[in-house]
């Protein structure tokens, strides 16, 4: 059997303390302080009652270390931690301050038990943990080290700190959560390693490294994202539904969904940039629901299934495939080279509450595009779409540019709806004028409508 040594005061080794050939070995019970200048690789260590300090000017090997009754361990120097040792925190502290704390794993990180497992590290200093992790951590860590962390089901009660070439991964086999309190600042490399990584947020996200797990925002309505680095993650979303804001530029890549569903993504003015797959009818890695705000540029490639708010201006050389009944509840701004066209296979409707500035081309894909404008219509690019349903409710609309689509006027409520035609209004193919609605040529103004030598249908 194993032997115990209990110390009723404090512990200083400066020796070797280790297990005997072929015996159980030797637990230290330590009741007081500890600290350690010599070899520790002995079968364990267990601390007493009360706050305990360690220090340690030599690493520690011994199998494990935990502390009973549950408690604070409160480390006086720099902690490194051999990879055959467990520390059980269970019901414990751990408070580094200041101080490094190593934790060494063993080469087969994915499978390694001796690990730091329960309890809480608090630390404002370095963390260098290798291999899994099954502790909740607080105060304002900084994760650095070249060789991956795992998490398992892990609490940040503050904040967090991914130093430049840290691996944060989750642990095999099923999917892991880290819930963080606070804010999250990336300066390394967020991935999935097995089944994924969630990381769960109520703080702020900046990012300048590599992001590529999941993301949830599960704050108010004051959560912040913002980077100098593209946002790969596999997903993105906020739960409870709410407001997430934007405080840089974003650049999402061709790899993320963004579920909005009834969420408003704020940009402010700053620019949002959405890659897509080179198959952009196909991929599903795409913004959906909800709405982003936004007073400035918007560059989205691919298919889009989101809302738009705001004074922004839509630019890019790729095309943005509307998936269908998108709203655009403010002003719709399309810069010269940009492409606006419906996903496939079935045609897709578009209405914009405010008025249309069309530098660019609107124009159908598949089964085609119908737009329901309420606004005043001004097309200085193209619009090559099946329908062009111009809508007002007791107000003048004013018309303007080439269409080479079927136009419709038409009233929205039970009052006259009035158009005019704003110095050059050319329809390619039909205009329908609908019942309670007046189109009105000003002088020096002109109106050209062709399809089969008809000029106008009334009433249809």
């Amino acid at each position: 059997m194993g032997r115990t040594l209990t110390v009723n005061g404090d512990f200083i080794n400066y020796g070797t303390v280790r297990n005997g050939q072929g015996n159980m070995g030797v637990t230290l019970l330590i009741k007081g302080n500890m600290q350690n200048n010599g070899t520790l690789i002995n079968r364990w260590i267990t601390l007493g009652t009360g706050p305990q300090q360690i220090l340690s000017t030599k690493k520690i090997s011994c199998s494990g270390i935990d502390k009973n009754p549950d408690g604070t361990i409160i480390a006086m120097s720099d902690l490194e931690i051999d990879s055959v040792t467990t520390v059980n925190l269970n019901g414990d502290i751990l408070n580094m301050g200041n101080y490094k704390l190593t934790k060494i794993s063993r080469k087969n990180i994915d499978n390694s038990s001796d690990i730091i497992y329960a309890g809480t590290i608090y630390s404002n200093g370095q963390l260098d943990i290798s291999g899994r992790f099954n502790s909740d951590l607080d105060g304002n860590p900084t994760l650095i080290g070249n060789t991956p962390l795992l998490f398992g089901y892990n609490k940040v009660k503050q904040n967090l700190i991914i130093a430049s070439g840290k691996i944060v991964s989750d642990e095999q086999v099923m999917g892991r959560t880290i819930s963080i309190e606070g804010n999250l600042i990336n300066y390394g490399i967020i991935k999935n390693r097995y089944a994924g990584l969630v990381i769960k947020i109520k703080g702020n996200v900046e990012n300048h490294g590599e992001f590529s797990s999941f993301l949830r925002f599960a704050g108010d309505d004051n959560q912040k994202i913002s980077g100098t680095k593209i946002f790969s993650c596999a997903s993105t979303e906020k739960k409870p539904d709410g407001k997430i804001n934007a405080a840089s530029d974003l650049v999402l890549d061709s790899t993320t969904t963004i579920y909005l569903d009834n969420d408003i993504l704020n940009m402010g003015n700053y620019k949002l940039t959405k890659l897509s797959k080179k198959d952009i009818d196909n991929s599903d890695f795409i913004f959906i629901g909800g709405t982003i705000y936004s007073n400035g540029e918007i560059d989205i490639t691919g298919r889009f299934g989101s809302n738009l708010d705001g004074n922004f201006i839509l630019i890019g050389k790729e095309p943005m495939l509307l998936t269908g009944d998108n709203i655009i509840y403010h002003d719709l701004r399309v810069s010269k080279e940009k492409i606006i066209q419906d996903e496939c296979c079935m045609g897709r409707i578009f209405t914009v509450n405010g008025d249309i500035y069309n530098y660019g081309t609107i124009k159908n894909r598949f089964g085609g595009l119908t737009c329901y404008a309420l606004g005043n219509v001004y097309n200085y690019g193209r619009i090559e779409i099946d329908w062009f349903i111009a809508q007002n409710e007791n107000k003048v609309s004013k018309l303007y540019g080439t269409f080479h689509s079927n136009v419709q006027l038409e009233n929205k409520g039970n009052t006259t709806a009035n158009f005019v035609v704003d110095q050059f209004l050319n329809v390619k193919y039909r205009m329908i004028i609908k019942d309670n609605a007046v189109l009105t040529i000003n002088n020096s103004s002109e109106l050209i409508v062709v399809k089969q030598s008809k000029i106008m249908e009334l009433g249809q």
